[in-house]
Order: structure tokens, then sequence, then C-alpha cells
């Protein structure tokens, strides 16, 4: 019996030390999942690699070590904030996928070789995965992708570990021997925060041909000078690509004049002379905005591309002015770009067609540019049909006369809003109702018409898109194509190709 009161006591001691020792773990784990929140940068820097990460590493590094003997390989990476487990213990992960392509150019989904699996790699090692990636000698086109992700990333963006990690990921990133396009994405609240980081990239890797930022945030005025920094010391980049994708936070006239101070300047400078390529994709601007953007095409010498892609843009915008006949005359005086795309109310077409065409003494303002692109919007009221019909008639009318003196352009694009919420026909996949084809219809009526009188005369045109619609010149004929939606189940001929020649 007393050997019985011990044993029931010495197991009742060992269990309540057990249990204590249990809840001291918990506690302590407790404690140190509010460690990796508060500072996760110190504590993560400090653990041992986790089995989970060694394993992401070591697999990142055998997909980017396999030899191809018959063909090279050229890469492609992502990285991005992710979040494998909503757990607020967990500290930040990033996600990384590789992709490997066939040759230099970038290729469509169909072409592509393979894809790696996605590795999730803890944000106290994405050192180690970069480190991997800036090994490989094909590695030619990167992104990397900020946002939030809930609970798992500090609250506060501003800590110092944070930049610090920041900084090193872009001196990390500038010495790969290959690298030729990066594409940054930053959806965090203040656009001004990393932007800064894009100088050592841009300003310190002689092989970066090609910069996208996509970014928004209250900031903007000091993204565009962070920016305008990088492009006053370029020397490399060949294209340039900014997004600003919301309408909380738009970027304003004096935003757009920083931002585009590199080219407009008057003084020499050997930066931004290989510089061809700007697209700008903005919000809804003001006339300030595009008054910017006109001083900007009047002045610059060296941009040869420049495309421009504005959200619901009207020839008379929210504030009154019409900013439309500045941006004209400015193309007026540019004898350097030789590609343009831009947005166009349907009733400013006409204004906008005038540098284009000869005046009455047979001299015609701009000579350069031989691609255009127009976006243009049909303010419709009403039955979007009816309107939609008027207004292609009036704009291809106007496009035809212009067509018709113009010696200079060779590719025309009339890419039209079909329903009056920014929706353009050529986005348009499938067969809505019988009204878009009467649209659709109606077009190949007015492009049979061009081909026998405007296009007949025209000497230089080489392809003209409508929609749906391919018109193009082989020898002395035009030939007529259609990828639409309306004409698949007609006779095989239209499925294929329609011709209509001169």
């Amino acid at each position: 019996m007393v050997l019985g009161c011990l044993i029931a006591w010495a197991l009742g001691c060992l269990g309540a030390w057990v249990l204590a020792m249990c809840l001291q773990r918990r506690v302590a784990a407790g404690s140190f999942c509010n460690r990796v929140l508060e500072s996760w940068g110190d504590s993560a820097m400090d653990c041992a690699l986790e089995e989970s990460d060694a394993n992401a590493l070591r697999d990142l590094g055998a997909f980017v070590s396999t030899e191809h003997i018959l063909m090279p390989c050229f890469y492609s990476c992502k990285i991005s904030t992710s979040s494998p487990v909503i757990n607020s213990c967990i500290p930040p992960y990033f996600s990384v996928l590789l992709v490997r392509r066939r040759s230099l150019a970038m290729e469509s989904e169909c072409h592509n070789l393979d894809k790696s699996p996605i590795f999730h790699i803890r944000a106290a090692h994405l050192l180690e995965a970069v480190r991997v990636l800036v090994a490989c000698p094909t590695l030619t086109d990167a992104e990397f992708s900020l946002s939030h992700l809930g609970l798992s990333w500090p609250a506060n963006w501003e800590t110092p570990m944070f930049k610090d990690l920041m900084f090193k990921f872009f001196s990390l990133l500038k010495s790969s021997p290959s690298l030729s396009c990066f594409h940054f994405r930053n959806y965090l609240t203040d656009a001004s925060l990393y932007c800064k980081h894009l100088q050592t990239l841009v300003c310190e890797n002689p092989r970066l041909e090609t910069l996208r930022v996509c970014t928004d945030g209250p900031n903007l005025v000091v993204l565009a000078k962070a920016i305008a920094v990088c492009l006053s010391q370029n020397t490399v980049l060949k294209s340039f690509t900014l997004e600003v994708p919301t309408y909380e936070y738009e970027l304003n006239r004096e935003s757009l004049e920083i931002l585009l101070w590199p080219f407009t300047r008057s003084a020499p400078s050997e930066a931004n002379a290989d510089l061809k390529e700007l697209a700008l994709y903005l919000q809804y601007p003001d006339g300030s905005c595009v008054d910017a953007i006109a001083n900007f095409v009047r002045l610059n010498r060296t941009i040869k591309k420049l495309d421009l892609g504005f959200s619901k843009f009207r020839s008379c915008l929210k504030d009154g002015k019409m900013p439309w006949r500045k941006f004209c005359r400015a193309l007026e005086f540019n004898q350097t770009l030789e590609e343009l795309s831009c947005p166009c109310e349907s009733q400013a077409l006409r204004e906008l067609l005038v540098p284009f065409v000869p005046d009455r003494y047979g001299r015609q303002l701009n000579t350069t540019l031989s691609t255009l692109r127009l976006f243009v919007s049909n303010e419709v009221n009403g039955r979007w049909v009816e309107a939609l019909v008027n207004n292609l008639v009036v704009c291809l009318r106007d496009l035809a006369s212009a067509l018709e003196l113009n010696t200079t352009l060779k590719h025309v694009h009339f890419i039209y809003e079909c329903d009056g919420h920014g929706t353009y026909m050529d986005e348009v996949k499938s067969v809505a109702d019988a009204n878009t084809c009467r649209v659709e219809f109606r077009i190949r009526e007015i492009l049979r018409t061009m081909i026998d009188n405007e296009l007949r005369v025209n000497t230089s045109l080489e392809s003209f898109v409508v929609g749906h619609w391919t018109l193009l010149r082989v020898g002395a004929e035009w030939q007529t194509s259609y990828r639409g939606p309306c004409l698949r189940e007609q006779t095989e001929e239209y499925a294929v190709k329609v011709k209509m020649t001169s």
C-alpha cells in the first residue's frame, strides 16, 4: 500500500512537471511569435535555416542548375509576397516561380519549356534565394511584387530591418550578369517607400534595358522624384513603363512634370540617349496632366515609341479643359516619334488627325510617325448600338479622308469602345447578341468602300486594323481577315479569311 502511494505521488509530480514544462514552452513559443512580429528581421536572421526553407532553396538551385544539352534555356523569375499558412506567428514569406524559355525573346505560355513549383521562402532567407538566381548566367527577366497579405506581415512597413532587406535585395539583383528586364510592382500604402532602391538597380547595372514600375500610394510626388533621379542618371535603359492602377491616387501635373523632366531638359546629356520607348498607364487624368504630356511631346527629341493609356479619357475632362488641342499642336512640332498609341474621344479624332494630313499648300506637319494606334471612346446615351454605329461611321469617314491624303503612315489601328463602359471591341471574344454583329457587319461594309476609294489612292499604308478586322496590303491588293466572334458560324470562307481585293 505504501509502495503504491509512493508510485502515485511520483507519477503525480512527474505529470505536474511535464505540464509545467509544456506551459513554459507554450508561453515561450508565444513570446517568440510576438518577437517575430515585432522585429522579425533580427530574430529570423539569427535562426538556423528551417528544413522547409532548406528544401526550397535546394530545389530552387536544382531547377536552375539543370543542364539542357540540346538547347540553351533562358529564365524568367517572379518573386512576390505570400503567406502559405494564415497564422500570426508565421514570419513573412516570399514565393519564387521560375520559367524556362527557349529564346531571349519573351514568348507566350504555350512556348515555355516548363515552370518550376512555387517555392515558399521566409523573408529571412530571401537573399539566399536571390543569390541562387543571380548566379544563373541566363536569367533575363525578373518581377518583384510587394503587397499586403494580412496578419503574417508586420504592421509597420517602415521597419529598419525590412528597409535593409530591400536595399540588400536590389544590391544583389544588380550583380546579375544577364538581367535585362525588371518589373517592380508595389502595392504598399506609400509608393515612395522602396522605389528609391530602383536607383541602385538602374544606375549600377550595365545590362538592364527594360524597366516597368506598377505602383500607387499617397506620395506620388516623392515617387516621381525617385524615378526622375533614376532616369537622369540612366545610360542603359531602352524602355520604361509607369503604371498607376487605382483611381484613389492620381498622378497630377506636378508629379508628371517631375517624372518627365529628364526627357524635356534642354541641356545636352548622355542620360536616356538609348531610351526609345516610354509608356504611361494612368487613371482619369485632368487637363493639366495632358498639358504636361503635350509639353513633353513638343520638346523631346529621343523617344521613338510613346504609349499613353488613360482610363475613361474624354476630350473635355472633369476640369472643363480641352487638352487635345495642345497635344495635337505638340505632334506638329515633334519630328522624332515613330509610333504613338493614345486614347481619343470620338469628337476629337478629326483634330488629332490634322498633323498627318497635308494642308492646301501640300505641307504635312508630321512626317515621321509611321504607326498610329487610337483607342476611341464613345459617349453613349440611350441606345448604345445606334450611337456606336453613328460614331463609327463618322470616325471612319474622317480616318478615310486622312488616309487618302497621307503618304507617311504605314500602320493604323482603330480600336473603339463598344459599350460606353471601357470595353473595346477587340476584347469581345464571343458573340454577345445580334446588335454586336450588326456593328461588325457595318464595319465590313465601310472597309469595302474604303478599299474601292481612299485606300486605292493611298500608296504608303501597309496595314489597317479596325476592331476585329485587319486589312493587309499584299502587292497591289488588300486582303482582309476577321478574328471576331460574329462570323464563326458563317461560311468557312469567313471563318478563315475574308478576301476583299481591290
